[in-house]
């Protein structure tokens, strides 16, 4: 009798102790079982790519093209084996699979924006005279295979949602239930060809509407997640409705491996959790989830009232899937460059890329245009006052930190060649920070508005972090050049020096405080700090039409403050930030 141990990890039942793949026991003692469920699939697939070819094809009339395609990070195509956790889908052989019929419905909704009357010819229909059969299509959709070996690299992607714990939680140190990590399997950046058939012999300007059309599809994404960015092509994005060119720099993510990685995911979960922040200090929780539900997709909750859910949704039932207005798509210009930093050697990217955003669905043209509002503002937000990925909280420690030598790996910086001001004198543009931050709420009201949803700010959301007068402070000041940072010398060092001394010295300190927060363990668990700090780089008016604003050195120091009335540090910091001993910064909003 075999031992129970050697039946592969693919057939065994998910629950602990036989394969539980989403639980990542970290005391371990050797490989995860979604590690060893992965290197057991690699290690039997058979190394011969699929080939859907002619030759394929011997007993069959039909005409056969292929194509290939290049995904710009992780692909998903969740084969539905086992509820606890996202698997792809499995083919001859053993080779991960795209199937023909999630092609054929992504080029069904591609070909009805732009070529409707085409839909029936190309995909099928029922008969006009009898609604209960078919009417076949003239093309057959094969999906997709990786065309070569370098798909196996990579493949436990992690992912971290933690919405909650970011906004809502008051007291951090309790982490809210189901926002641990999770893994699932994607593809890494796979080159997939996808292959079409005809039933009848087509022309050359046919096959080239046919391929334009999937090349839309593939513009929208395809698998699973697309909202988030995954399983785009390397594709200049079409009719986008917002884009811009960023550059970025701060502490890599790491897979279970350790292998570091960008993921361009950060982007939507960072203006996700600021869209957030913002509904939450106009309206209730309820309501405000539920906006942001509308915006960039989720699960409407059962607690949604019916005149929100009318709304918003269109009257869906509760714990409906939504898919959201708003598809987000980063195309990198320049590849990524890895650095480890410090002692610990930790990963460090520099990345240049397009950040685009586009629509799911037609609007109204007057909802079309306060959607691009929503989402270029809310880039302007997250851009003015924090940054994306890890440590945005934090500004990027290599680049403004004084001690040149210091080994910790802390913090993001971000930039983009866009004039958010109006006026070339730094000091004009720290005063506008109010102005830009009142009009990117009046964006969000409107948007609400539009959609018949009443705003009440006099009864916002219950939230650490949500955006209203009496919750949170920005202050600000501008920085000379790199290194003249008075707020990241008061997180290392202490602030409020007692000036009687000939050596004045700092008396308070924020760090390892609940406002600068810091990374715990069992005992004295993690902490999200109250206090947000960045370094905007400053910018000069162009002189002629056509010109790009020019960088001039200078930076605006902002510090984004939660205060915290029950905290002893919280009620210091702020009583000082009020108070004549602060000379450096004064408050803007």
């Amino acid at each position: 009798m075999s031992n129970s141990g050697d039946v592969p990890m693919m057939f065994r039942a998910a629950v602990t102790g036989r394969c539980q793949l989403q639980f990542i026991d970290q005391d371990r003692d050797g490989d995860s079982d979604i590690e060893k469920w992965v290197d057991e699939w690699i290690g039997e697939d058979s190394k011969r790519t699929p080939n859907l070819s002619k030759e394929s094809l011997k007993n069959s009339m039909e005409v056969f093209q292929g194509k290939n395609y290049q995904i710009g990070w992780r692909f998903v195509s969740n084969s539905g084996a086992d509820p606890s956790i996202i698997l792809p889908v499995i083919a001859a052989r053993g080779f991960p699979h795209y199937p023909g019929s999630s092609m054929k419905g992504a080029f069904r909704q591609a070909c009805k924006q732009l070529y409707p009357d085409r839909v029936e010819s190309y995909c099928g229909d029922y008969c006009r005279d009898r609604r209960d059969d078919l009417s076949p299509g003239i093309l057959r959709f094969h999906g997709a295979y990786p065309i070569s070996t370098d798909w196996t690299n990579n493949l436990i992607d992690l992912a971290h949602p933690q919405s909650g714990w970011q906004v809502k939680t008051l007291d951090t140190k309790t982490k809210p239930i189901g926002e641990s990590a999770f893994v699932q399997v994607s593809l890494h950046k796979p080159e997939l060809r996808f292959s079409i058939s005809s039933a009848k012999p087509l022309g050359e300007m046919e096959w080239q509407e046919i391929w334009q059309v999937w090349e839309q599809a593939l513009s929208n994404g395809i698998g699973c997640r697309v909202c988030a960015g995954y399983g785009k092509p390397k594709l200049k994005s079409k009719n986008a409705l917002y884009s811009v060119r960023l550059d970025g720099q701060g502490a890599a993510s790491k897979l279970l491996d350790d292998t570091p990685e960008f993921r361009p995911n950060m982007f939507r979960a960072s203006i996700r959790g600021h869209a957030l922040r913002l509904f939450g200090g106009l309206t209730d929780e309820i309501t405000a989830e539920s906006l942001v539900v509308q915006l960039f997709g989720g699960f409407v909750k059962d607690d949604v009232p019916n005149n929100v859910l009318d709304h918003l949704f269109g009257g869906v039932s509760p714990k409906h899937g939504v898919w959201g207005l708003l598809n987000m798509d980063f195309r990198e210009t320049k590849a990524f460059d890895w650095k480890p930093h410090g002692y610990y050697g930790m990963p460090h990217y520099t990345v240049e890329g397009e950040l685009s955003w586009s629509g799911t669905r037609s609007l109204s043209q007057e909802k079309e245009k306060a959607l691009k509002e929503v989402i270029s503002w809310l880039m302007t937000f997250s851009m003015l006052l924090g940054g994306y990925g890890k440590g945005w909280r934090r500004v990027d420690h290599r680049r403004f930190y004084h001690d040149d030598k210091y080994e910790k790996l802390i913090g993001c910086h971000w930039e983009w060649q866009r004039c958010v001001f109006k006026s070339s004198d730094p000091d004009d543009q720290l005063k506008d920070i109010k102005k830009v931050i009142n009009h990117v709420q009046k964006v969000m009201i409107n948007w609400m508005k539009l959609w018949g949803i009443t705003p009440n700010p006099a009864q916002p959301a219950k939230w650490r972090e949500a955006w209203c007068h009496d919750r949170v402070q920005v202050w600000g000041r501008v920085a000379e050049y790199e290194k003249d940072s008075i707020a990241i010398r008061w997180l290392h060092e202490g602030y409020d020096k007692n000036m009687s001394e000939r050596n004045p010295l700092p008396t308070k300190q924020l760090k390892r405080t609940p406002v600068a927060g810091f990374i715990g363990n069992k005992t004295n668990p993690t902490r999200i700090g109250r206090l947000w700090h960045r370094m905007y780089p400053v910018i000069s008016k162009p002189k002629n039409q056509g010109e790009l604003p020019q960088i001039m050195g200078k930076f605006l120091e902002l510090i984004t403050f939660f205060p915290d009335t029950r905290d002893r540090f919280s009620k210091d910091f702020n009583e000082y930030l009020t108070s004549d001993r602060n000379k450096d910064f004064i408050r803007l909003w």
